[in-house]
């Protein structure tokens, strides 16, 4: 089972860019103030992230990846699952 952490600081920021660089997706232009990235968690071991940029009542969702060893397990579809439900609940169309 996958917990999921919001992303709130520099260093948890960090971890979850370098999943993004070894998956080969961008990661350099992630702003967390006034978004929502997520980190996804099995054991306290981060093992795939996603996001939400927020524009006003719309949101892109961004930057779902899962560690490579970590594949085939469904995980991916859980994050897009809890992105998914995260925007509804804010009232995101």
């Amino acid at each position: 089972t996958l917990s999921a952490q919001q992303v709130q600081n520099d260093l948890a920021l960090k971890k979850i860019q370098a999943l993004l660089q070894q998956s080969k997706l961008p990661y350099q232009d992630i702003v967390l103030e006034g978004n929502i990235m997520m980190g996804y968690f099995e054991n306290h071991q981060l093992v795939g992230c996603g996001g939400l940029e927020l524009y006003g009542p719309y949101a892109l969702l961004r930057s779902v990846a899962v560690d490579a060893n970590q594949r085939g397990k469904q995980f991916g579809q859980h994050i897009v699952d809890d992105l998914l439900n995260r925007a509804q609940a804010q009232g995101i169309q």
